[in-house]
């Protein structure tokens, strides 16, 4: 699922400093989560193909076999897309690196949420910048991009991760 709820959150957030730099700095980040976006779609992707190949090389194992086969394979899908996602990540942060210095005080942040819908089979997906509140903590501006991101479901599963990008 393509999302980017918090763009316009950057915007509103940027413009009250210095409105040239901060509409420069925010078209650039956008251009930064697009390519991200791009890059964690195909992460994504492949490993959702993964696990449906794993099971149909691996209904050709030997019965005895065929437990270990399945474990080796699903391994090897899991190390593949953590791989590829920590590449995303680090080209994410040398992007928003080049799009000039943040607003001193104010936090940017990178969160990643996977949910799975409680009484429906849709696994939900959503990657986008955060910028914290000015004038608070930074635990403060974490803690609000993670409120922003966080199911209000209770019986929805889900992961959430809000990192910096320093």
């Amino acid at each position: 699922m393509k999302t980017t709820p918090a763009l316009a959150l950057i915007a509103a957030l940027l413009t009250w400093a210095s409105p040239a730099a901060a509409e420069e700095r925010t078209m650039c980040l956008a251009a930064c989560e697009e390519t991200t976006q791009t890059c964690l779609d195909t992460v994504y992707d492949a490993y959702d193909a993964c696990g449906p190949a794993a099971n149909e090389s691996c209904d050709r194992a030997a019965p005895a076999e065929k437990m270990k086969c399945l474990s080796t394979a699903l391994q090897a899908c899991s190390r593949t897309r953590v791989s590829e996602t920590q590449s995303c990540r680090a080209t994410l942060k040398s992007c928003a690196a080049s799009c000039g210095p943040r607003d001193a005080g104010q936090y940017e942040f990178w969160c990643e949420l996977e949910a799975d819908m409680p009484t429906e089979d849709v696994h939900i997906r959503m990657n986008s910048f955060c910028v914290g509140p000015p004038g608070v903590s930074p635990g403060e501006q974490h803690d609000h991009c993670v409120k922003l991101f966080t199911p209000t479901d209770p019986a929805m599963g889900y992961a959430l991760d809000c990192s910096p990008l320093l």
